[in-house]
């Protein structure tokens, strides 16, 4: 019988063996103190992907700033941006809305891909908005977002959806969302123009695939939605690159983490 240093193939394994068992033997003597900190912070967020755990990234736990003053700040740099275009001669793009919109391939579940995110918006992840049919022919919208992994607490919000242009003649991607606190007592209608879409089909079966929603020519608000979790990168990149020649921020428009619940 040949010895293994005869078979040059299974030598050469075994020696290559040997040297990488040497070298996790040198690794585990290796004291933690020793580490760069640059490793250590390194190995500790390869630690946390790999058990599943995710931190929320330090700006999201900030103290929000209430709804309202978030508005005006949102309002006055507006203005000031359109101060400054119309001292330089520049000129906004135009807002072009989606026509021939038909409600029943919008229904479904939606997931949120990126937005520009009020205060109180921040550090929420799978955040979803989820439109279906209710009683008598009405159309319900529900937004709702993680504040943490699947476990932490879910923050929705309820409202009743109405198509004003869906009998008209161009049929454009508009709708309000009435969303009501207090029971009833309080009343906020948001209205929203649909900007780009994906999808559709000669049929009605057929779901739309992505949507980009804003509020109009305040371009305060923004949503890029899928039917799926993420978006491919050249997609996404076309949807900026057509936010950017409309006229929109694009530097506030950040991705949404949907990754945070794995039950949902």
């Amino acid at each position: 019988m040949k010895s293994i240093k005869q078979h040059p193939a299974a030598h050469k394994v075994l020696t290559r063996l040997s040297a990488h068992v040497d070298r996790v033997k040198a690794l585990k003597e290796v004291k933690l103190k020793e580490v760069p900190e640059a490793l250590k912070a390194e190995l500790a967020a390869l630690k946390k992907r790999a058990t599943g755990t995710v931190e929320l990234p330090p700006s999201s736990r900030d103290f929000p700033l209430p709804p309202v003053i978030d508005d005006v700040y949102d309002a006055l740099e507006n203005f000031l941006r359109a101060v400054v275009r119309l001292l330089l001669g520049g000129k906004r793009g135009k807002l072009t809305i989606v026509k021939g919109f038909k409600p029943g391939r919008y229904l479904g579940r939606w997931y949120e891909v990126a937005s520009i995110k009020k205060s109180y918006e921040k550090g929420l992840g799978d955040t979803t908005a989820v439109y279906s049919r209710g009683k008598g022919g009405t159309i319900k919208a529900r937004n709702a977002g993680y504040t943490k992994k699947g476990v932490g607490k879910q923050v929705a919000i309820e409202g009743a959806v109405n198509w004003p242009a869906a009998n008209t003649k161009d049929k454009e991607g508009r709708l309000t969302v009435t969303f009501s606190f207090l029971k009833g007592l309080v009343r906020v209608t948001a209205p929203y123009v649909i900007i780009d879409l994906g999808g559709g089909g000669p049929l009605s079966c057929f779901r739309y695939t992505h949507a980009v929603v804003c509020n109009g020519p305040a371009r305060t608000a923004c949503f890029i939605l899928s039917r799926r979790k993420k978006l491919p990168d050249r997609q996404l990149r076309r949807i900026f690159r057509k936010l950017h020649a409309m006229g929109f921020n694009t530097r506030k428009i950040t991705l949404t983490p949907q990754l945070y619940g794995m039950k949902h």
